[in-house]
């Protein structure tokens, strides 16, 4: 063992291999599991995962020279069952990716190519069904085959949806992963303007990522915030505070109506 504080161990395997784990020192919970190359920890390789504070999975894959690579795992928040998987290289997606639901049936295949959609995509039934079928070159739809008309229609009502807007302006921007990163962005920049380190952390060199969940309402406001990994307590209280004061979102719509919507939010506590 290398060092061991409040909130992480580091542990020296061969001359090319360091484990890290990282803890909340409140809760005494294993969050992070991370190999890295060097004893500096600045080139991820090898084993990589991360749970929630009850001790559920939230992801795990591997890192080679600090990309991710190989097959990579995404398990359900709330449930914790697997949702997702698939495999990246060099920190692309590439090939076939799937995802499940609660009884881990297949209900969706995808396939990438360096990050692109590429190929067949195929959405299934609760019984396995093909109910949907479509063909993609470089994330253009190609083309596409309607099966079962009455249950793709019950799925596109579940998720066509525009999402909620934190930051007006970010909305106005017509191409849709440039306008919701935006917003992601605009949000954490919020939320870092009025987070301080809190002295308890910063003096025992707390850090790491903590995850929340919530519900913007149909009028837009902040309710029902769950932690699902806090790093430590002070850090939770101080999102959780500033969470709830924050100004009412734009309301996520369904068919022109405002719905209520759920949203996962990480935000990375780091000192340097």
């Amino acid at each position: 063992m290398l060092s061991v504080n409040v909130y992480q161990t580091l542990e020296k395997k061969d001359s090319e291999t360091f484990i890290q784990k990282i803890y909340n020192p409140d809760l005494v919970c294993l969050n992070e599991l991370i190999t890295f190359r060097d004893e500096d920890l600045k080139i991820r390789n090898g084993k990589y995962t991360e749970w929630f504070d009850d001790g559920n999975l939230y992801r795990e894959g591997f890192y080679e020279n600090d990309q991710k690579n190989d097959v990579w795992k995404f398990y359900h928040i709330h449930k914790g069952y697997l949702e997702e998987e698939g495999k990246y290289l060099q920190d692309k997606k590439e090939g076939l990716w799937k995802k499940y639901d609660e009884e881990q049936n297949v209900i969706l295949e995808k396939n990438y190519e360096a990050d692109k959609l590429n190929g067949d995509f195929i959405y299934y039934n609760d019984e396995g069904d093909v109910i949907y079928t479509a063909q993609y070159e470089n994330d253009d739809l190609v083309s596409e085959e309607i099966i079962d008309a009455e249950q793709y229609d019950k799925y596109r009502e579940r998720t066509a949806r525009e999402l909620p807007y934190f930051s007006e302006a970010c909305k106005l921007i017509s191409d849709d992963d440039e306008s919701r990163d935006c917003d992601n962005t605009e949000l954490l920049n919020y939320l870092y303007s009025k987070i301080v380190y809190p002295r308890k952390d910063r003096k025992s060199r707390v850090q790491g990522r903590a995850i929340f969940t919530f519900t913007i309402d149909k009028k837009g406001k902040v309710k029902d915030i769950v932690t699902k990994r806090g790093v430590s307590k002070g850090i939770e209280r101080l999102v959780r505070v500033h969470l709830f004061e924050m100004p009412n979102w734009e309301a996520g719509v369904v068919n022109g109506e405002a719905v209520c919507v759920h949203y996962i939010l990480p935000v990375r506590f780091k000192l340097e």
